[in-house]
């Protein structure tokens, strides 16, 4: 199957591969992935963004899914010998992009996070989250952390290849 080769073979090259790894798991449990690649239409595709609006699912989760698919075609055109296939996602309308988050816990909902992070008993957990908090860090971004991206003395934390443009 074209996704566990995908998986196998070009997720672990990817910079989230943990993210990628869920969502193609969660892919190979649709009735689409039984096709071939060479089976697949647009309206395949558009069917399966209508799905997923009905889910609510937020657009840039859709997009994302619709994204992982592209990159399949991608590879198996360009890597697998595969010439011959279209990559109809590339011409598919996609939803809008979402606003982003702005939101910011209220004065209550600190209070009570806070209290909830007293009662965590491991140390690193609350060191850590506090750290994602005061950086509005992602996981990954902390996670590709190294002790050379940090100066402790300063308590700078320099982030390398993160999503902000």
């Amino acid at each position: 199957m074209a996704l566990d080769w995908y998986l196998e073979q070009e997720t672990p090259k990817k910079k989230s591969e943990e993210q990628k790894t869920r969502r193609i798991r969660a892919w190979k449990a649709r009735e689409l992935t039984k096709l071939r690649l060479s089976q697949l239409t647009p309206m395949h595709f558009v069917e399966f963004r209508k799905q997923r609006e009905a889910e609510g699912c937020a657009s840039n989760t859709i997009r994302l899914d619709l994204s992982l698919i592209s990159g399949l075609f991608k590879t198996a055109r360009l890597h697998w010998g595969m010439p011959y296939l279209e990559n109809y996602i590339a011409l598919l309308r996609k939803p809008k992009q979402g606003k982003g988050r702005e939101r910011r816990l209220s004065a209550d909902e600190a209070e009570r996070f806070e209290r909830a992070l007293k009662a965590c008993p491991k140390k690193l957990v609350r060191l850590v989250v506090r750290f994602a908090i005061h950086t509005a860090a992602r996981q990954g971004e902390i996670l590709r952390l190294r002790k050379a991206d940090v100066d402790f003395g300063r308590r700078i934390a320099t982030f390398r290849d993160t999503n902000i443009g």
